[in-house]
């Protein structure tokens, strides 16, 4: 999944995002750059749990007979490309 910055100048690989900061409310990618910051720790953490959720999203399809045709459906799971903008403090509900 791509991540992009707070500020919108930084895109990053979601495995690049290593730690979040207690101390300051910031999201941090390659000990370096700030993809976001927040005012709580709790808010740094619900941004973390909406990545998550949108990570989690994929179409699933058992596969099986078709009802209408005499055809056998191949099971398939499709993950589509995703995209997670980082919200801004004020953006984010605790």
């Amino acid at each position: 999944m791509i991540i992009r910055s707070q500020d919108k100048k930084k895109i990053f690989n979601l495995e690049q995002i290593r730690k979040i900061d207690c101390e300051t409310n910031m999201i941090i990618a390659d000990d370096v750059s700030i993809l976001g910051e927040y005012s709580t720790e709790e808010k740094a953490i619900k941004v973390l749990d909406m990545i998550q959720q949108e990570y989690g999203k994929h179409l699933y399809g058992q596969g099986g007979q078709m009802a209408t045709a005499d055809i056998y459906i191949q099971p398939f799971a499709f993950i589509p490309p995703k995209v997670f903008q980082f919200p801004k403090d004020e953006d984010v509900e605790v």
